[in-house]
Formats: structure tokens, sequence, C-alpha cells
């Protein structure tokens, strides 16, 4: 389905302030970032469970999140909302998460782990009793259901996109499929000026530094590190796992990316 021409409604629009990646003391705490173009946020239906007779009007883009939004108008209450776009879905398709509607052959929007099969692909995973989803919400990206029994009581194993395996609760909604836009990982800015639209500023190289501003700083000409490759405070930036140590405590988690 090919994006609408005609922009998304005001209401469903937030203004998206930018930090620069400085702190409320205006200190560089995030390199690399500034700049940038205006956009603002789009406000989503996240209580999916409201939609018991939408019809799809269209596709819009998200800017902030690269992924593709559905504008959906509810039958029944007479109002528009957005959603995350998945992939095959077209104008004028209907969806629903009423039992009944399901039945006489729309299309169902909203699962419970616990109503999938082994192997199904999935994304917007909610855990009960939350606003929102919270994994798998990025353009393109799937989860997949490797067991819906565990040794643990009322938890299914779920295979996430970066590898890792995580338990969560069965009775936790879930969208089938796997969101638009998959070919963004392909993208190509072409030029620095498009990296520079993206609120992100140029980098310098560390060995093109002297010796006070980066350890691989200094020498005579064009001279490498002479060392494992470092962030400049020292520590090793290649081959290194970032989760912090202190955090990894959670049971959840079966396997590590």
């Amino acid at each position: 389905m090919f994006l609408n021409k005609y922009k998304i409604l005001r209401k469903f629009k937030l203004k998206n302030k930018k930090y620069g990646g400085r702190n409320n003391l205006g200190r560089i705490t995030i390199r690399h970032r500034g700049g940038g173009s205006k956009n603002f946020y789009r406000i989503l239906n996240w209580n999916h469970n409201s939609i018991q007779n939408g019809i799809v009007l269209g596709m819009f883009a998200s800017p902030k999140n690269k992924k593709n939004l559905v504008q959906l108008y509810d039958l029944n209450k007479k109002k528009i909302s957005y959603i995350s776009s998945p992939t095959k879905i077209g104008p004028l398709d209907n969806i629903s998460n009423s039992i009944k509607k399901i039945q006489e052959g729309l299309i169902q929007y909203r699962y419970k782990i616990s109503d999938l099969e082994i192997g199904d692909f999935i994304y917007n995973i909610q855990k009960p009793n939350s606003i929102a989803p919270q994994y798998v919400r990025s353009a393109g990206t799937t989860a997949q259901l490797i067991q819906k029994q565990t040794m643990i009581l009322n938890y299914s194993l779920i295979q996430l996109p970066s590898g890792e395996h995580k338990l969560i609760h069965k009775n936790s909604l879930v969208s089938k499929g796997r969101l638009n836009n998959v070919s963004l990982k392909y993208e190509t800015l072409k030029k620095a000026g498009r990296s520079r639209w993206l609120g992100k500023r140029s980098k310098v190289r560390g060995v093109a530094m002297n010796p006070i501003d980066h350890p691989h700083g200094g020498g005579q000409g064009k001279t490498s590190g002479g060392r494992p490759s470092v962030s400049p405070w020292g520590r090793l930036t290649k081959n290194v796992p970032t989760r912090k140590k202190r955090s990894n405590t959670s049971w959840t988690i079966i396997k590590k990316r």
C-alpha cells in the first residue's frame, strides 16, 4: 500500500522537543547529537481492544521512528485513530477485535500469546495491565514464539529480534506478522547532509586527534591506534558486552544476545 498524499490530522501530532544530547546543566552527555529537522510525534491508539469494527483508510509515514502508520476509521464510534502498520495490509481492509465480528470474516488485529501457535511471528508485545507495548515496535522487526509452555507457569518463550530469548506472560497482547517498512535496513543516506537532517553530527576519528584528546591520538603521519580500539575514556569498544552486570538480574532472560 502506498503512502497517502494528504497530511495526518493535527490533533494526533505532539511536538517533539530536542535537547541536542545535553542534560539540565547544558553539558553534553551524548556526543554527536544536535540540529536536525523539526518533527512531530504521532499519537497512536494503543488501546487496541477498543477497535470493534475498523476500516483502513490509508497509510502515513512516521518521521520519528521510521515506521509507517495506518489510519483507521471506527464504524461504531465514528472516530479516526492511527496504529502501527503491519505488512500485507491494504486500503478498505476491515480490522476488528470483537469475537462476533471476527467470526464474520474480519481481520483480527490483537491476540493473546496463548491463542497463537508455535513458530508464529509477532510484534507490539504488550504486557498485561500495561498501557502500551514494550517490545518489538521498530520498523521491519518481528519476534517469534518458540515455546507456549515452559517450566515457569503461565509464561511463554519468545525470541526477540536481537536473538535474546525472553519469558513473557501468556496473556500478553501481541499483533501477528511483521511491522511495515522492512527495507529500512537497506536504506543509504547518499550524502552527509541527510545525517544532519536526522540530528546526527559528524564524528572525528581518534587517530586524527592529539594524544591529550584521545588514546589513539598522536604519532607521525597516518599512524593507526597501536592498541585495541577504545573510547576516548579508554574503554574497549569492539566485541565487548554492553549489558550492565548489575542490571542483568532478570529471571525472564533465558538466553542473552
